[in-house]
């Protein structure tokens, strides 16, 4: 998320130029903490999750993982490596209704 916002930070001043940035107000929005706060949000992802669940079963059987963490920010580290996010997302996206 940090180099999303860097990124767009760098955008701007290369739309507007440094000058014309000093000059004006800008604002972001941090879409995870908006996903996470709001009532839609959670709604959205308690559906998303209701799909997600058996397509990390199937995955953690076929790949014979013991545990699946939800919550990389609930440990201390997370090798990368161990990252499923992308396999879920393209199974997820595979599944579509």
């Amino acid at each position: 998320m940090k180099r999303t916002t860097i990124s767009v930070v760098i955008a701007v001043v290369l739309l507007f130029g440094v000058h014309g940035y000093a000059a004006e107000k800008v604002g972001y929005i941090n879409v995870q903490r908006i996903v996470s706060n709001s009532d839609m949000g959670k709604e959205l992802v308690a559906r998303i999750l209701r799909k997600v669940d058996p397509l990390l079963e199937k995955i953690a059987k076929k790949r014979d993982y013991t545990i699946i963490i939800k919550d990389p920010n609930a440990l201390a580290y997370l090798s990368p490596k161990a990252d499923l996010s992308d396999e879920v997302v393209k199974s997820l996206n595979a599944a579509r209704d």
